[in-house]
């Protein structure tokens, strides 16, 4: 009975090992890609959320070698371990995806500024030549209206 029991903890212990071996190996490929496929250095919150992981899976292993804890309790650590760890990567990803985006507003806004600030000095530039346009016009009527008074007085007289 008991040689059974111990076989059955070392092939839970294996299995657990793998799988959390399998969990730190997508969990250390997929941090440093995020951060260098941007061109960005890890943020701390990320390094910060890994420590704690990594802190919970080292309390894990001193819970599972205490033999204390039953087959069921075990499984139930692996869950909710692997739980968490799953939901703070989506979060770390959200938060990246989110700085990303808002990084890409930031740029199109700064865009259609430039191509506004553009627009508004042809605009200024077109409305100062009609200006003077108009002054040259205006100069011309005023010249061939004084002209023509001068006429039609010296042709009266």
């Amino acid at each position: 009975e008991r040689e059974r029991k111990k076989n059955e903890k070392m092939e839970i212990e294996v299995k657990i090992r793998q799988e959390l071996a399998g969990s730190r190996l997508k969990q250390e490929l997929q941090q440093p890609n995020i951060a260098h496929f941007f061109g960005a250095k890890p943020d701390d919150r990320v390094e910060k959320m890994r420590k704690e992981i990594d802190l919970k899976i080292e309390a894990f292993h001193q819970v599972y070698r205490s033999n204390s804890t039953s087959e069921e309790e075990m499984t139930q650590l692996c869950s909710q371990l692997s739980s968490e760890i799953s939901a703070k990567t989506s979060h770390a990803l959200e938060i990246q995806r989110l700085k990303e985006i808002r990084e890409m507003e930031k740029k199109t806004e700064a865009a259609e500024k430039e191509v506004l600030q553009e627009e508004l000095k042809r605009v200024k530039e077109l409305l100062a030549a009609q200006e003077k346009k108009s002054a040259d016009a205006s100069k011309e009527a005023d010249k061939w209206r004084q002209l023509y008074e001068s006429q039609m007085i010296g042709g009266k007289q």
